[in-house]
């Protein structure tokens, strides 16, 4: 699945001054991340992407959130209300929460996990809404967000004009033929137990 670059920060409803919401627009992992000020009940940012896409999976890495709800919406139409693309999820147990000082917590997302009346739309912006209603004492958010669109299958599965079966199906045949090989490559090399 391609992955969608993040454009830029639309908003945020605060950030951490060591830790501001830009962090998230790198393209690497890294130790940075974007955290609230300490106390809130729940903070959100909005991430502009570079094209409008949709959305077949997410990844997001949280920083002592015990939540994480995913919405989207459109730039050109910045009045209409965000979309559910992803319930409020869980990351952090109650107990977890009261314990943790910064606690990474990873969860991949897609479909069919992603079935709010976002999922089957292309969207452009997209807002997270981190929550930790279990422990006042700790700064939270994101460490991370990676957005992924489909596999063009427009080019992978279209048939070429006037073109015959053949044609349409190269690309399989060829991936079979390689996977093909290399199976019996595999076997060839480490799969027959000798006889004792």
């Amino acid at each position: 699945m391609p992955r969608v670059k993040i454009d830029y920060i639309v908003s945020f409803s605060s950030e951490d001054s060591e830790n501001p919401a830009s962090n998230l627009l790198s393209w690497e992992v890294s130790k940075k991340r974007w955290l609230c000020a300490k106390g809130e009940p729940s903070c959100s940012v909005v991430l502009q992407l570079t094209k409008a896409v949709k959305i077949s999976a997410i990844h997001i890495g949280a920083h002592n959130a015990a939540f994480v709800e995913v919405l989207v919406g459109r730039s050109e139409k910045p009045n209409e209300p965000f979309q559910v693309l992803l319930p409020s999820s869980v990351f952090l147990s109650p107990s977890e929460s009261r314990r943790a000082e910064g606690v990474e917590r990873v969860r991949s997302f897609s479909e069919p996990l992603l079935t709010g009346a976002g999922g089957a739309q292309r969207w452009d912006r997209v807002r997270l809404v981190c929550s930790q209603p279990y422990n006042k004492h700790c700064k939270y958010g994101l460490s991370f967000v990676q957005i992924y669109e489909p596999e063009s299958l427009e080019l992978a599965m279209a048939p070429s004009p006037g073109g015959s079966s053949e044609d349409e199906f190269k690309p399989g045949e060829l991936f079979a033929a390689h996977r093909n090989n290399s199976q019996q490559s595999n076997s060839d090399t480490g799969c027959h137990h000798s006889p004792h």
